[in-house]
């Protein structure tokens, strides 16, 4: 079984129960673009990344809820917390094997989900995570920005779901002002091309990336 086999069943695993996550990330914009039978490109992941609905937990209890919701999973895992959240900071949880190796880690935002949440499928395996509209509008926030040089990977995934999902503008704007970002003017995106095409090149958790020409097109 590999990593992302690993982590996919930790979401089913959790999403059959009460415990109030909702997963996003890259392992959901995977399960999206496999649904709309997209495979151009495959983007590889280490960690999960989820948002938790409702009154935060300590970290104690948030690790406590994962490990109950694992069941006899936690015969294979060993189930820690590294980062309490605060107001711009998620909570850190870290699987590790029974050998104290660190499989990956767990990023869960406590800020509510804007676009609502659905049920996505990996093998028997049923998965709660956020619409792609709040994907996009994180991703476009990022384009739209500074950030862009450091997170280059989500114009591939702008660029993947361009090619085969509705693109509701309207919602994502709303999506972005329920969450209190400012838009980018994307000055960086239109401006400083060369830069950002430095920083597209060097990416490496892609296969089958396509040419830059063609995502910044």
């Amino acid at each position: 079984m590999t990593k992302e086999d690993m982590m996919y069943e930790i979401l089913a695993r959790i999403s059959s129960t009460e415990a109030p996550l909702v997963f996003k990330g890259a392992l959901i914009t995977k399960l999206i673009l496999k649904e709309q039978d997209f495979d151009r490109l495959e983007r590889m992941t280490k960690d999960i990344d989820a948002n938790w609905i409702g009154t935060p937990p300590t970290l104690d209890e948030l690790v406590e809820i994962i490990k109950g919701a694992l069941g006899d999973l936690c015969n294979e895992y060993t189930v820690v917390g590294n980062r309490v959240h605060s107001e711009n900071k998620t909570a850190g949880i870290r699987f590790l094997s029974k050998e104290n190796e660190r499989l990956f880690t767990m990023d869960v935002n406590m800020n509510s989900v804007m676009s609502g949440v659905r049920e996505y499928f990996y093998g028997q395996g049923i998965i709660k995570g956020v619409l792609v509209d709040e994907i996009l509008a994180d991703k476009i926030s990022v384009v739209a920005g500074k950030r862009i040089f450091r997170r280059a990977k989500d114009l591939t995934d702008v660029y993947a779901f361009s090619d085969c999902v509705e693109i509701n503008t309207r919602s994502i704007l709303a999506i972005t002002k329920q969450k209190g970002r400012v838009l980018g003017a994307f000055d960086e995106f239109v401006n400083r091309k060369a830069d950002l095409e430095h920083a597209y090149n060097k990416l490496r958790a892609v296969e089958g990336k396509p040419e830059f020409a063609e995502v910044y097109e």
